[in-house]
């Protein structure tokens, strides 16, 4: 009998929730568009641009629920009128049923599980709804910071409904609670019922609400997540005399803002530290002026840090002095290995700093998921001055090398008072070779930086390099491994330059393995004087004039390279000792890094 009661129970609760939520839904979506249309201080266009954006499709959630219920009122009434042929409806939006009579044979037909079954394409309504919610809110509010009249307007709707202390955002996301609540109030209702067939239908009716339930809940997080994205690339710009080189990548799809917060930081440019909004991406790290409000312009204070280049530490393993105040911070050390900057972070607290920590090694571990770990160094034999560039063509190594690792290590001798680096370095993260690598280049620099002043930074003068063969310009010729397809193709998609060059017949060497064998063997080397092929100890000059750069790709014979400010293609093959190159783009600042001067006019 107490199951009976309690079914009784849950069955009203049920129906007076979807009664409620109608009337909710009514008071915002009816009431309240009906008040914005009423301004007097919008325009037209603006009162209907609103209402389309605030209520997205909730009146069409309303019309549906609307349905449910009707046919709920109609299911509770053949119930009560079986139980009394001559009950009078007084109230149509009442329970009607007679609660104290939970045992009565005719009660014990009421169900509401195949009414959710017969609607249950309402559910499409909210997948609409919650994908342009972030949206909606945010117009919301910037309206109401734009527009006073709006803002006092909407105050006074609440406080005439008096509902001045539920705010806003209860009716924005009151179908997110409606959701949710269902597949809670139908448990209430299957745990007491005694059907076995009715039981076994809500059984069915919760689980299929589960999953709706938190597919919507994944669909609003990834709209929330891309839409603040976009509403924060809006407001970005950098500060005068920064020009970061590379595109951000803020619109990609699967782009995602990690973490984001207020701290302290230092840098190299700054006689004292100060307080950035730091935006951690799974890509890469923005530092930007402290948040000025929801709608104001951000400032990027420093060049991005992207992912692929960094290296992070916890400990100060001798990059700078913590001066007054800073020793009661815990610092985060973030090493840019490609122009060997360092960037500070002070958190104040210990364990803040720790999940910090743990989002940058998921974020770096995802993004060394997608290396080429068959890549290696190799030192070129022969002797070419001012070489600024060279790969190997098919498996397209860089000969960036001014000593191998092993090198580095034996003429390595580290001062007992200095931290081990073992100890910092992340195996999975980092190895110990590339940590040390680092650090050599940023002593060289700080070196170079300081030379006359007092050292700022702990002395790491023990890594010594014995044999240099490239010089600096050559700093970024570490790009990755290009696969074996057109990759020069992806590059000049479109170019009728590159179209002319592709389609010149190939001659067929698939049998001709000695062929095949110097193509891969081959090394194309830039320099200051001009290109040259080398082929085992016999080396050529192709081209002769300064060039910065120089890509090959040996399954099409397509070699380009930058000439001054000129990008150029041409074919070539380890069997022609000089190349007629064509002109794709005469006016070139970086072009690896995807940017030309005509992008600034």
């Amino acid at each position: 009998m107490a199951n009976l009661r309690k079914r009784i129970e849950a069955l009203h609760e049920m129906f007076i929730s979807e009664k409620l939520y109608i009337d909710d839904m009514i008071l915002w979506e009816s009431e309240f568009r009906k008040c914005i249309l009423n301004f007097s201080f919008l325009s037209p266009k603006v009162k209907y641009e609103i209402c389309d954006t605030v209520f997205i499709n909730m009146h069409e959630i309303r019309l549906k629920h609307e349905e449910i219920f009707n046919e709920m009122k109609k299911r509770n009434l053949e119930v009560r009128k079986e139980m009394d042929p001559y009950f009078y409806v007084q109230d149509e939006n009442a329970f009607c049923i007679d609660k104290s009579k939970y045992d009565d044979p005719s009660i014990l037909k009421l169900e509401y599980a195949t009414i959710f079954y017969k609607y249950m394409e309402f559910i499409n309504f909210y997948e609409r709804y919650f994908s342009r919610l972030p949206k909606a809110e945010y117009e919301l509010e910037r309206v109401c910071h734009y527009s006073p009249e709006f803002k006092q307007g909407l105050h006074n709707f609440l406080a005439q409904n008096k509902i001045e202390y539920l705010g806003v955002r209860n009716f924005l996301y009151r179908p997110s609670t409606k959701l949710s609540r269902l597949p809670l109030l139908l448990k209430a209702i299957f745990k007491n019922e005694g059907n076995d067939e009715f039981k076994a239908q809500y059984e069915l009716l919760i689980d299929k609400l589960k999953q709706v339930t938190l597919k919507v809940d994944n669909l609003f997080k990834f709209y929330s997540g891309q839409f603040k994205i976009y509403r924060l690339s809006q407001s970005l710009q950098y500060v005068d005399g920064l020009q970061n080189p590379l595109a951000l990548g803020l619109f990609q799809k699967k782009r995602a803002l990690l973490k984001e917060g207020e701290f302290l930081i230092k840098s190299e440019i700054w006689a004292s530290p100060i307080i950035s909004k730091i935006y951690f991406f799974d890509h890469c790290i923005l530092f930007c002026e402290s948040s000025k409000g929801q709608f104001s312009t951000q400032k990027i204070l420093l060049d991005p840090l992207f992912l692929e280049r960094l290296l992070f530490f916890d400990i100060n393993v001798g990059f700078n002095k913590l001066e007054g105040d800073e020793d009661k911070y815990f610092p985060l050390f973030l090493l840019e290995t490609s122009e060997n900057n360092l960037i500070t972070i002070l958190f104040e607290d210990f364990d803040v700093r720790k999940i910090y920590i743990s989002i940058l090694s998921d974020a770096l571990l995802s993004i060394k998921k997608n290396y080429c770990t068959n890549l290696k160094l190799t030192k070129i034999n022969i002797n070419l001055q001012n070489i600024l560039s060279a790969c190997q063509t098919s498996k397209f190594i860089f000969a960036e090398m001014s000593e191998s690792m092993s090198d580095l290590e034996s003429t390595s001798e580290q001062n007992e008072n200095e931290t081990d680096v073992d100890v910092i370095t992340n195996e999975k993260l980092f190895k110990l070779k590339e940590f040390r690598c680092a650090v050599k280049e940023y002593t060289k620099k700080i070196e170079k930086h300081f030379l006359s002043s007092e050292p700022l930074f702990k002395s790491f003068t023990t890594f010594r390099s014995q044999n240099k063969i490239l010089e600096e310009g050559s700093d970024d010729s570490d790009e990755g491994a290009i696969e074996q397809t057109s990759w020069i193709k992806k590059l000049c998609y479109g170019q009728e330059t590159f179209s002319h060059v592709l389609n010149e017949n190939l001659e067929d060497h698939t049998d001709d393995f000695e062929y095949i064998k110097n193509q891969e063997d081959m090394l194309i080397a830039s320099t200051k004087n001009g290109i040259f092929k080398i082929l085992g100890n016999d080396k050529k000059m192709i081209y002769q004039g300064i060039t910065k750069k120089v890509l090959y790709d040996s399954q099409y014979e397509i070699l380009m390279f930058q000439s001054g400010s000129t990008l150029c293609i041409c074919n070539f093959n380890n069997t022609m000792n000089s190349i007629k190159p064509f002109s794709i783009k005469k006016i070139l600042e970086i072009f690896f890094m995807e940017q030309t001067l005509e992008d600034h006019l």
